[in-house]
């Protein structure tokens, strides 16, 4: 029984479009590439629940905005407050689950070398800015303390422009331990403007995935080469796939699909695209 191998996409529920047939080496080193992924997405998995959740927090802003200008008598404020906190706290607690995992897997998993120069970006990066300071004391208070002082202000810069609305944490809820003595807080507004910290505190948390992605693709970087060129292959929407037929598929066994996480890639080609990661 012979097996055959196609790159594949599902444009919709239940229709594939076949791309081409793959070699047999192709499909051999596309096995080989799909695991390295899949162990280093793992690795990653944390980096990207904080993309996910500041994308999440974005769209809220965006949503609420619309609201404001569009249909301004559907708002409700205390229903507002209460989505965005949960939003910030989804937030706040990948960002904790990051550190913390990242931490333990990089020390379980490689070399000394390595290990020191991730504690030492990590410890430069929470001494040398701010918002990293700001986000890591809020998830602190957020978890051990009470729900912050929200203030949403929303402003025109011009006449016929639409109304803005950001979110705001007051000054004084994180006036306390480290940042009570944190000159540079102390000369910050007395309104926190949570979304700029969180766009920067992202991009340091960048750098931090950039370290473990560099080396990963430093043992492996035509796994994750082969993979991008077989979806660039593909030119209509859907979700790339290889499915494997044997001769008798039609009739009595169904074919076995493996999907390339396209949306994997897409986050390691804005890790690299953030910090010269190769």
């Amino acid at each position: 029984m012979s097996d055959d191998y196609y790159l594949n996409v599902l444009h919709d529920e239940n229709n594939f479009k076949l791309i081409r047939k793959l070699s047999v080496d192709e499909y051999d080193k596309f096995n080989k590439a799909s695991v390295f992924m899949q162990k280093l997405n793992v690795k990653l998995y944390f980096f990207r629940m904080v993309d996910y959740s500041y994308i999440e927090l974005k769209n809220f802003e965006k949503a609420y905005n619309d609201n404001i200008n569009y249909y301004p008598l559907s708002v409700n404020i205390n229903e507002i407050i209460f989505i965005f906190f949960k939003l910030l706290n989804d937030y706040l607690s990948s960002v904790t689950l990051f550190l913390n995992q990242y931490e333990v897997n990089v020390k379980r998993d490689y070399e000394k070398k390595l290990v020191d120069e991730f504690n030492e970006l990590r410890n430069n990066l929470h001494y040398e800015h701010l918002s990293y300071r700001i986000i890591y004391e809020l998830q602190n208070e957020v978890r051990h303390s009470k729900i912050p002082d929200f203030t949403i202000k929303a402003t025109r810069s011009g006449f016929l422009k639409p109304l803005e609305a950001k979110f705001y944490i007051k000054k004084d809820y994180l006036n306390i331990r480290k940042l009570k003595n944190d000159a540079e807080f102390q000369e910050s507004d007395d309104l926190i403007d949570i979304y700029k910290h969180m766009e920067n505190m992202n991009s340091y948390l960048l750098e931090l995935a950039g370290k473990i992605l560099k080396y990963e693709l430093d043992l492996h970087l035509d796994y994750y080469e082969f993979l991008k060129s077989l979806i660039n292959e593909v030119d209509i929407e859907g979700e790339v796939c290889v499915m494997k037929y044997n001769e008798f598929s039609e009739v009595k066994i169904q074919p076995s699909i493996t999907f390339i996480d396209k949306r994997f890639i897409e986050l390691i080609d804005k890790i690299k695209m953030y910090k010269d990661v190769l």
